[in-house]
């Protein structure tokens, strides 16, 4: 018999996270396709710290792979390096044109895209059931049970682990320039008890047992000297006129000087790889 967990961890998880903004706003516009530009950049700064994230998921040469909210292709595509094949879901056309981009450049054949909203996905009907399904940073994360319909094998969740996401690092990085960085989205609400640990919590108190890497994060990269880089990262938020030198201190705050006479990007944050059986074994 299914007992009652004696704390509701999924509406405690809630209070950590920002309301969930609409995907088609009063304008009409699909949110990520509006910010298509931005989280492609990101991506790829993201990309090589992203294989510590691959790295601590139950993958296997046989193994086909649905990504729920694949963005640009973030996981998507070192993860199609390494299955059978990957199916790579979002509701963005103009995200699902990156991902097929940057695969193509990466030498990736065995992906495909789907343009498809996650809630109007059914496992099953007009989405296959794969061997694990996983989401990072998209909005499956409110629907764990549904996640795990789609997988035979495994499901996955990936978040921030009591450290900076995206906005929060733009806001950083342009902070005092011009316009919010961070594409407007809202900000957490940072409570060290409420973070990935309500994640891990929800899905036990779900009947799984539920595996937990915490794994070192960040966007990197290297610049031949400041202005490369403060020209490089400029296209993700809004620098004024008159706040060059501020955004100049702010991005030297994210870069180190090597001997060779170049610089280093890094800003760092650290990401929570959740993974568990879909069928776990019972005694």
């Amino acid at each position: 018999m299914k007992q009652e967990p004696f704390i509701n961890w999924r509406a405690l998880s809630g209070i950590n996270l920002p309301q969930r903004p609409p995907v088609r706003p009063e304008n009409g516009e699909n949110m990520w396709d509006t910010e298509s530009v931005r989280y492609n950049k990101m991506s790829a700064l993201e990309r090589e710290l992203t294989l510590n994230q691959v790295n601590a998921l139950p993958l296997s040469p046989e193994d086909s792979v649905i990504d729920m909210g694949c963005g640009c292709g973030r996981l998507s595509i070192p993860i199609a390096q390494r299955v059978k094949a990957v199916t790579s879901l979002d509701s963005s056309e103009k995200m699902l044109a990156n991902c097929k981009e940057n695969a193509k450049a990466a030498g990736v054949d065995n992906l495909t895209p789907m343009l498809l909203d996650f809630f109007e996905a059914e496992a099953g009907v007009n989405v296959p059931v794969h061997d694990i399904a996983f989401c990072s940073r998209s909005a499956a994360i409110w629907e764990i049970e549904k996640l795990c319909t789609f997988a035979r094998k495994y499901a996955a969740v990936l978040i921030f682990a009591n450290a900076p996401s995206i906005p929060e690092l733009l806001a950083k990085l342009f902070a005092g320039t011009g316009e919010p960085a961070g594409g407007g989205r809202p900000l957490r609400t940072h409570d060290r008890r409420l973070d990935y640990n309500a994640f891990w919590n929800t899905v036990y108190d779900l009947g799984y047992e539920p595996n937990c890497s915490i794994v070192p994060d960040g966007f990197t990269a290297s610049y031949a000297s400041v202005e490369e880089a403060c020209d490089d990262l400029r296209m993700l938020g809004t620098v004024d006129p008159d706040r060059e030198d501020v955004y100049r201190r702010n991005v030297m705050q994210f870069l180190t000087a090597q001997e060779d006479g170049t610089w280093d990007l890094l800003l760092p944050t650290r990401t929570a790889v959740i993974w568990w059986e879909v069928h776990p074994e019972t005694f």
